[in-house]
């Protein structure tokens, strides 16, 4: 049966969605969410890998694990950036936020691989750059933290956005499982060192919180990431991004009841102005 990319896409969207929520459960600290998140994932895919994919990881040219490993780096340094900023701000404006990467992704291709972008293109560039400032003052009514977690959030979508940049390419060559192992793999270690320099304790004692560590990897990473993995190798980097959109929406929803999180009106203006200049970008590349 062939499966539907789209399809896949929406079913990875709804799964990323249960990721701000699972974080902010959890009282571990940031990083140490990040490396248990990632180690789980690994331990739940290796015996997968082993008995399928062993093979075809073996006989990957090092120009391929090079690659491969630069985007596991980025992915590392998003979750870091991401699960911090979830410490410091709100739901709705670390979700909205770590999904401008649909907007970087055309900076990143306008300036490095010269793609010509139409004017519709930098209206929404315009549009989600005065939306994100609306959305930040928004968050002046909480302290520096909020900015500062905001400021994490914006570091989470740079780093995706050349994570997927990458993806997109290696996935021509390279099955989704084994990229996909890979780029945890490298993802953990970059996670790791992060942790040595901050000093973070690994040692978690509250059972709860290994029960969160696993759904996270399960929800929003194997049924999130990795199925947008898979699609890399069918549709584009940018379609992806967009897929992603559906997070802050669902997960916002859910904050309000959980945490109590009620979005200020300059927030909901400002997240809605950047949903809406995204949704405008993606539409142009119909």
């Amino acid at each position: 049966m062939k499966l539907n990319p789209k399809l896949i896409i929406l079913i990875g969207a709804l799964g990323v969605s249960t990721s701000p929520i699972l974080i902010k459960l959890s009282s571990s600290p940031a990083l140490t969410i990040a490396f248990y998140r990632m180690l789980t994932t690994i331990l739940l895919l290796t015996p997968f890998i082993i008995s399928k994919n062993r093979k075809e990881i073996k006989e990957l040219s090092s120009k391929q694990i090079k690659k491969i490993a630069i985007s596991g780096i980025f992915l590392g340094l998003h979750f870091s950036a991401w699960i911090i900023s979830l410490k410091y701000t709100t739901v709705a404006s670390a979700t909205v936020l770590v999904n401008t990467s649909p907007i970087i992704l055309l900076i990143i291709t306008y300036f490095i691989f010269k793609e010509k972008s139409k004017p519709i293109e930098i209206i929404a560039i315009i549009a989600a750059f005065v939306g994100s400032i609306i959305l930040t003052l928004g968050d002046f009514s909480g302290g520096q933290n909020a900015i500062l977690g905001d400021i994490y959030a914006l570091a989470g979508a740079g780093f995706v956005s050349v994570y997927l940049l990458i993806g997109n390419k290696v996935r021509q060559d390279v099955s989704m499982t084994s990229y996909t192992y890979l780029t945890y793999t490298f993802a953990l270690i970059t996670i790791f060192v992060s942790n040595l320099f901050v000093g973070h304790d690994l040692f978690v004692k509250a059972p709860t919180e290994y029960l969160l560590f696993l759904a996270m990897a399960i929800f929003p990473t194997l049924l999130g990431h990795s199925l947008f993995n898979w699609s890399l190798k069918y549709v584009s980097a940018t379609l992806v991004s967009m897929a992603i959109l559906t997070e802050p929406i669902i997960a916002s929803i859910f904050a309000i009841f959980l945490f109590q999180e009620i979005p200020t009106l300059t927030q909901i203006v400002g997240a809605t102005i950047i949903i809406a200049s995204i949704g405008l970008y993606n539409n142009s590349k119909k």
